[in-house]
């Protein structure tokens, strides 16, 4: 009978696991979140910083809820426009994803705002196939 020899694989063939930096985790778990998702491509596309935060609320609820801007009004808007304000802009600005100034209601680009829409990019196109 002959020897049935089988052999696990070499440890050494294999690249050692290493975790990802804390800021990459911290910009992954911001980019979890729909309504954080859509401010960041909001905020990305207006030009001259800082903005009102009013326009970028109006904007997300008239995509989440898939109606014109015109449309995006009452419970409905005051619910994104409160959720940006009690939670979401205070992460993104951790985050350094964009600069929110509490007391004018404004937002302004972050340092890693580049970073969180390429990615954001690269999983759109991901999907789409564009």
């Amino acid at each position: 009978m002959g020897s049935d020899h089988t052999s696990s694989p070499d440890p050494s063939d294999h690249k050692q696991y290493t975790p990802p930096p804390d800021d990459v985790d911290q910009l992954c778990t911001m980019l979890t979140n729909q309504r954080r998702r859509l401010c960041i491509l909001a905020v990305d596309r207006r030009c001259d910083p800082p903005y009102d935060l009013r326009p970028i609320a109006r904007e997300i609820t008239a995509r989440l809820n898939e109606t014109t801007l015109t449309q995006a009004r009452g419970d409905a808007y005051q619910r994104v426009y409160i959720s940006l304000i009690q939670k979401h802009l205070k992460k993104l600005d951790a985050a350094q994803i964009l600069q929110y100034n509490e007391h004018r209601k404004t937002v302004a680009p972050g340092p890693e705002i580049e970073v969180a829409v390429a990615i954001l990019n690269v999983a759109r196109s991901a999907y789409t196939g564009s």
